[in-house]
């Protein structure tokens, strides 16, 4: 018979915590399995009764360390945290936490890219308001696009102003008066959006 996964979760999850098992201890009374730090602290602010079947004769030195099941945990393969960010590796539990430490796809790492990704894009503004680069206008919606994202308005604006296409293209007219409405200009924004419905309708 096949255990489920439900089961083999349950196996391997301390009931207090309802985390995965770490430095596990198993009751003798009724084998149940906690983890050292939480069932510890039950022992300390119970009245010496076993979580699960409320035995009364357990104590921390009559806990058994489980070893087996503390190695079946520790070689299980986890989802990164780092999941919902793009990290697709799946990692030992023992080796989670130095993972989390050096995922590329962590908060922190992740606005530091984000960050020099938006200082290397406002050097290719300047250098092209300087007449030192030439890009297009798609180049520059992405320019602007990506600062009006980050809240940079004014340098969007300024990418805006140095496409060719802007009075004729409705992404930039609909980009323009996303630009002017989290600005406060909505006389502004309005006519845009009505210019970017009327080219959709024309």
């Amino acid at each position: 018979m096949t255990a489920s996964k439900g089961e083999i979760q349950r196996l391997i999850e301390c009931c207090i915590c309802c985390d995965y098992l770490n430095d596990v201890r198993e009751t003798p009374c009724c084998h149940q399995l906690f983890c050292l730090a939480c069932i510890q602290g039950w022992l300390q602010k119970s009245t010496k009764n076993c979580p699960r079947c409320r035995s009364t004769t357990l104590t921390e030195q009559s806990l058994l360390k489980n070893i087996v099941i503390q190695r079946f945990v520790d070689n299980l393969l986890f989802e990164c945290p780092n999941a919902l960010h793009g990290c697709e590796a799946k990692v030992a539990k023992s080796d989670l936490v130095k993972h989390k430490r050096l995922c590329a796809f962590s908060s922190e790492k992740l606005a530091a890219k984000q960050q020099a990704k938006l200082e290397e894009s406002r050097t290719i503004l300047f250098r092209c308001k300087e007449g030192k680069t030439q890009i297009t206008d798609n180049v520059l919606y992405d320019l602007a696009n990506l600062f009006y994202t980050e809240h940079d308005y004014d340098s969007a604006k300024e990418c805006i102003e140095l496409m060719k296409e802007k009075e004729h293209s409705q992404k930039i007219i609909i980009l323009q008066a996303q630009v002017e409405r989290d600005t406060n200009h909505y006389d502004k924004a309005l006519a845009l959006y009505i210019k970017a419905y009327r080219y959709a309708n024309s």
